[in-house]
C-alpha cells in the first residue's frame, strides 16, 4: 500500500508499514519468543510425524485388518484439513493465542488417547489430534507474524520451520528405535505425551514482542535470551 500512497485496510493514518515493522532476525534470536515458538514447534513436530509415520504398523500390532487400517492417515489428513481452514478462521475472530492454546490441548488429548494402547480409542485418538494438529499448523505461521513482525518474517520462519523439520525427522527415527527396543510403541508414544506438555509448557513463553516494542519496551544487547 505504501508503494501507492496509502495505508493497508485497519491500519491507523501516520503509522509505519506493516512490512516495516517488527524485528529483526538478530533482534528476534535474541527474545523468549523466537525459542518459544521453535522449541514448541519442535516438540510438536517431533509429535506429528511420529504418529503419522507409525501409525499405520501401530494399528497393524493392535490386529487390525490392513483395508481397514489403510483408512487412518486418510481421516487424520481430512479432519487436520477441515482444521486448518475451521480454525485459521476462529484465530481471526478470537484471539489467537487462546486458540493456540486450545488446540495444544486438543493434541495433547489425542496422544494420550493414543498411549492408552486400546485398540478401541484409535479411532478417537485420530480425530482429535488430527483436530489439534490441524489447527497448530496454521498458528505456529500466524504466531511468528504476530509476535515477531513483518520485518524479517521469511528469515525468522524459515529457521524456525528448520527446527521443527529437525524434530520431525527425529520424531520417525526414535520412535522407530524404541519400538525395536522394547517390541511395543508403549514407550514411544508415553514419550511423546511428555513432548507435548513440555510444548505447551514451553509455549507458555511466547509473547507479542512487536507490541512491546511499540510500548518501550527495550531489545536485549547482548547475546541472552530474555
Amino acid at each position: 500500500p505504501g508503494e501507492v500512497g496509502r495505508a493497508a485496510v485497519g491500519q491507523a493514518a501516520g503509522t509505519p508499514e506493516l512490512r516495516s515493522e517488527g524485528l529483526t532476525f538478530a533482534e528476534a534470536v535474541r527474545t523468549r519468543t523466537f525459542w518459544a515458538i521453535g522449541l514448541s514447534g519442535m516438540l510438536l513436530y517431533y509429535t506429528t510425524l511420529a504418529f503419522v509415520s507409525h501409525l499405520f504398523l501401530h494399528m497393524n500390532d493392535l490386529g487390525y485388518e490392513l483395508g481397514v487400517a489403510k483408512y487412518a492417515l486418510s481421516i487424520f489428513g481430512l479432519v487436520a484439513l477441515v482444521a486448518k481452514f475451521g480454525l485459521g478462521w476462529v484465530a481471526d475472530v478470537v484471539d489467537r493465542h487462546k486458540v493456540f492454546f486450545a488446540c495444544l490441548g486438543i493434541a495433547l488429548v489425542g496422544v494420550v488417547l493414543l498411549a492408552t494402547m486400546q485398540k478401541s480409542l484409535v479411532w478417537a485418538a485420530i480425530v482429535v489430534f488430527g483436530l489439534g494438529w490441524g489447527g497448530l499448523f496454521t498458528l505456529y505461521n500466524m504466531l511468528v507474524v504476530n509476535n515477531l513482525g513483518l520485518k524479517n518474517a521469511g528469515t525468522i520462519n524459515g529457521s524456525i520451520s528448520f527446527m521443527e523439520s529437525l524434530g520431525g525427522g527425529l520424531g520417525i527415527w526414535l520412535t522407530g528405535v524404541l519400538y525395536d527396543r522394547h517390541g511395543s510403541y508403549e514407550q514411544a508414544f508415553r514419550l511423546l505425551v511428555v513432548l507435548v506438555v513440555v510444548g505447551i509448557v514451553v509455549a507458555t513463553q511466547v509473547r507479542d514482542e512487536v507490541a512491546r516494542r511499540r510500548a518501550g519496551v527495550a531489545q536485549p544487547t547482548g547475546a541472552g535470551v530474555r
